[in-house]
C-alpha cells in the first residue's frame, strides 16, 4: 500500500485535496465509477459494463490488495463540502499477470500479440507502474452543480494525479509508468511536455483511438522546468519526500535500450524543451527517452 500524506491546499485561490478511495467505502468508490462511466463510456464510446446505478466497475476495485491502490482529487468548498474532479488506480506491478494491458486489454485485442511479445522481451514489468481508469472531469474549469459561484481548475487536478504517480513511484523505485491513453489525453501530453514513448498507436487521429504509452516520469520533470513551469513542476512532486531520483542517472525500463526503440519520430517539443535543461545542467540524457 502506498503510505502519503493527505494532500489538502489552495491552488489559485481553490482548496483542493487527495483521498486514498478503500475498496470497501461504497460512496467514494461508486463517485469515481460514475466519473469511469461518463469519460470512458459515454464520451469515448468504449464498451464497458455499467450498471442500473450508472458505474463502471471491474474485478479490480474489489481486490484487497497493496499493490492496487485507487485515488481520487477532490476540490472542497466554503462548505467543507468535497467534490470529485479525478481519479486514478495504480498498479504496482510485480510481474506481468497483474497488468491491466497484458490481460484485459490484450483479450479485448485492444493489443496486438507482437506489441505485447515486444513487450514482455524489451520491458522489465518491475520498473513499470500501471496507471489504469485515470479520468479527469471535462472542461478547463469544473463547476459543481450545487454550486453557483466556485469551480475547480481541472489542470490542477491533473496535476494532482501525478503527484501520486510521483509519490509511488519514490517509494518503490517504479520510476515509469504504463497505461492505455485516449486520443484527446494523448494531446494533453504531448502539449503538456510529457516525455514518453509510444509503443502502440490505434487510430489515434479519431475519437475513439488510443495508445500504448510508456511516461518517463523524471524526465517529465525536467521537460516541464525547462518549458519555465516551475510551479506546475512543484506541484506534481508536492507528495514527494525526497527528489533526488529526479537528478538520478537515467535507468532504462528495458532491458536492450536500442532494441527497444520502436520507430523513430521525435516529439519535437519535448526534445528541445529537455535539450535546453541538459544544456544548463551538464547533464547527458539518451535522447531514445524523447522518442515516442
Amino acid at each position: 500500500m502506498l503510505y502519503l500524506d493527505i494532500y489538502d491546499a489552495r491552488e489559485q485561490g481553490h482548496r483542493y485535496c487527495i483521498r486514498r478511495i478503500d475498496w470497501h467505502d461504497v460512496s467514494k468508490q461508486q463517485e469515481y465509477q460514475r466519473l469511469r462511466a461518463e469519460i470512458f463510456v459515454k464520451r469515448l464510446g468504449w464498451t464497458l459494463l455499467v450498471d442500473p446505478e450508472g458505474c463502471e466497475s471491474d474485478r479490480y476495485d474489489q481486490i484487497d490488495d497493496e499493490t492496487i491502490n485507487i485515488y481520487g482529487v477532490y476540490g472542497i468548498d466554503h462548505r467543507e463540502r468535497e467534490h470529485l474532479l479525478a481519479g486514478v488506480r495504480i498498479f504496482q506491478l510485480r510481474c506481468w499477470n497483474d497488468s491491466m494491458v497484458v490481460n484485459e486489454f490484450a483479450e479485448a485485442g485492444m493489443i496486438p500479440d507482437p506489441i505485447l511479445t515486444y513487450l514482455k522481451d524489451h520491458y522489465n514489468c518491475d520498473d513499470l507502474l500501471e496507471l489504469t481508469r485515470l479520468c479527469v472531469q471535462r472542461g478547463r474549469w469544473y463547476c459543481p452543480s450545487a454550486l453557483q459561484d466556485s469551480s475547480f481548475s481541472c489542470a490542477v487536478a491533473r496535476d494532482l494525479i501525478y503527484a501520486l504517480a510521483y509519490a509511488q513511484a519514490e517509494q518503490t523505485h517504479q520510476r515509469y509508468t504504463i497505461g492505455i491513453v485516449h486520443t484527446g489525453y494523448l494531446r494533453v501530453m504531448k502539449r503538456s511536455h510529457f516525455v514518453f514513448k509510444e509503443l502502440y498507436t490505434h487510430h489515434v487521429d479519431r475519437r475513439g483511438g488510443y495508445a500504448l504509452a510508456v511516461v518517463d516520469l523524471a524526465a517529465t520533470i525536467h521537460a516541464i522546468r525547462a518549458a519555465g513551469e516551475h510551479e506546475r513542476a512543484g506541484r506534481m512532486l508536492a507528495l514527494c519526500h525526497n527528489t533526488q531520483w529526479i537528478n538520478a542517472p537515467v535507468k532504462y525500463p528495458y532491458r536492450s535500450p536500442m532494441a527497444a526503440v520502436p520507430h523513430r519520430e521525435l516529439h519535437q517539443t519535448t526534445v528541445c524543451a529537455l535539450s535546453d535543461f541538459v544544456a544548463m545542467q551538464g547533464i547527458t540524457v539518451c535522447p531514445i527517452l524523447f522518442l515516442y
